[in-house]
């Protein structure tokens, strides 16, 4: 049912290369952020119950996928010029990756 509801946002976000590599970071990020989620009440729990084992494997394990939601934001490509910058037969040429400064 997600998937019906998101397939007109779909067909604006566009099909290039570089829409893909955001949609799929942001989709990544989403799941990292609920893996955090997950074994950071996973670790209060086991505190909570006196399961220090447990406890401090969910927090190992959440430490993997902090470093890892961090290494996907870093990975985010940012605007810089490209040789689709410019006009072309008097229009504006819109690119993803296009410097907004100039």
């Amino acid at each position: 049912m997600l998937a019906l509801g998101k397939a007109p946002l779909d067909l604006i976000r566009g099909s290039g290369g570089e829409e893909k590599v955001l949609k799929n970071a942001k989709d990544t990020c989403a799941t990292e952020a609920w893996e955090i989620a997950t074994y950071t009440a996973l670790e209060r729990l086991a505190r909570a119950a006196g399961d220090a084992e447990t406890a401090e494997l969910a927090m190992s394990i959440r430490g993997e996928e902090e470093r890892m939601y961090d290494r996907v934001l870093r990975e985010i490509p940012g605007p810089h010029r490209c040789r689709h910058a410019g006009r072309r037969e008097g229009q504006r040429v819109l690119c993803a990756h296009r410097d907004r400064g100039g």
